[in-house]
């Protein structure tokens, strides 16, 4: 059967964030993202906001991907995500670094060194909206935006529940 987050108490930063964080490589590949390190998750953009990141990832040739993720609608997502992807552009490798933290697993330790060779590049983020259902305002501004190769993508989430429990799809 399925069913909306809200009916299945699936909250947004507990339960829908956190899952991803989890399965964070079979999540970004399900979307296409193959190569994405994950950076963090409520990470402060910028010392003048007090917004915070949902995810942010790092693709291996130098991209970061801003993921924004709501629960249900909301159409300043787009808004809030591409102030962020701004204000990431910004970002320099020692301000990536600092956003890893004291985490170390192999792929945290990879993208260290990534990081740290002078040649490794940063280039323009990449925008992930995801969220159950999308306002056409969104939908529309996203499209013309990519008409002047801003990279937006957008995933529509649902939930099933079986056996008790509640996947996403």
């Amino acid at each position: 059967n399925s069913t909306t987050l809200t009916q299945a108490n699936i909250l947004e930063r507990a339960h829908l964030q956190e899952s991803i964080v989890r399965s964070w490589d079979a999540f970004t590949s399900e979307l296409g993202y193959e190569e994405v390190f994950f950076v963090g998750s409520e990470i402060v953009p910028h010392d003048a906001c007090r917004d915070r990141i949902d995810l942010l990832g790092l693709s291996r040739d130098g991209t970061p991907v801003v993921f924004e993720l709501k629960r249900h609608r909301d159409r300043l997502q787009l808004l809030q995500a591409i102030s962020y992807a701004a204000m990431v552009k910004k970002w320099d490798a020692a301000r990536f670094l600092a956003a890893l933290g004291t985490k170390h697993d192999e792929d945290t330790d990879e993208l260290r060194s990534l990081l740290a060779d002078e040649a490794f590049n940063l280039g323009e983020p990449e925008i992930v909206l995801i969220a159950e259902s999308f306002d056409p305002e969104v939908i529309l501004a996203a499209e013309w935006l990519s008409q002047f190769k801003v990279p937006i993508s957008d995933f529509a989430i649902s939930g099933v529940e079986h056996g008790g429990d509640t996947l996403i799809s």
